[in-house]
């Protein structure tokens, strides 16, 4: 039986940036992003979200709001670059690691099949895994299911184990789709994955 174990890095470009400059972590930290004349915030630290800057908001509404904050340029070419290097960390858990970044998420795919009894289990697999990134300065949420998708949406919207009871009562948002498709799902009150499997 295929068994993946998705390992998710919330706010991984922040976490990244706090690993490589540690003062950071006492400040808040914002990741905003240039379009022509126009910048934007795309990521902001819970420390800047206390202070109300929120993914989208405009630059200078941000820095307005907060000037002593950690204002920095996104860069996603060193995001990936690192999320590389935490790959090949993670085989020594599976020989086979992918990397997916749907939706600004960022996450660690492994196939496990075959790899558990070495390292006590599912469960510790994944502790010993959780450990490792926590001592290179990385917090992550990890979960194992029988495919992609629910291991993915289990990480990030669920609790490490995954059954088809526990993916019905997740959020439509899940199922990796866009946000305008969430909107529309919401106006007819489609919430969860069980309302749409009800649907005919």
């Amino acid at each position: 039986m295929k068994r993946v174990l998705c390992v998710w890095l919330p706010e991984f470009p922040i976490q990244r940036l706090h690993v490589e400059q540690p003062k950071l972590k006492a400040i808040p930290t914002v990741l905003y992003q240039e379009s022509g004349n126009r910048a934007q915030v795309v990521l902001s630290s819970p420390a800047a979200k206390c202070y109300g800057i929120r993914p989208g908001m405009p630059l200078a509404e941000a820095q307005a709001l907060r000037e002593s904050a950690a204002f920095l340029s996104n860069a996603p070419e060193a995001d990936l670059l690192e999320l590389q290097a935490l790959a090949c960390l993670c085989q020594r858990y599976s020989p086979i690691v992918g990397i997916e970044t749907v939706c600004d998420t960022h996450c660690l795919l492994l196939d496990i099949a075959g790899c558990t009894h070495l390292f006590g289990g599912e469960s510790g697999l994944s502790r010993l895994l959780v450990i490792d990134l926590a001592e290179r300065g990385y917090f992550a949420h990890v979960a194992t299911a029988n495919t992609i998708g629910a291991a993915w949406a289990i990480a990030r919207f669920g609790h490490r184990t995954g059954s088809d009871r526990r993916l019905r009562s997740l959020p439509v948002e899940a199922l990796r789709i866009s946000d305008k498709l969430v909107s529309q799902l919401r106006e007819f009150d489609l919430r969860t994955i069980g309302q749409l499997q009800a649907l005919p």
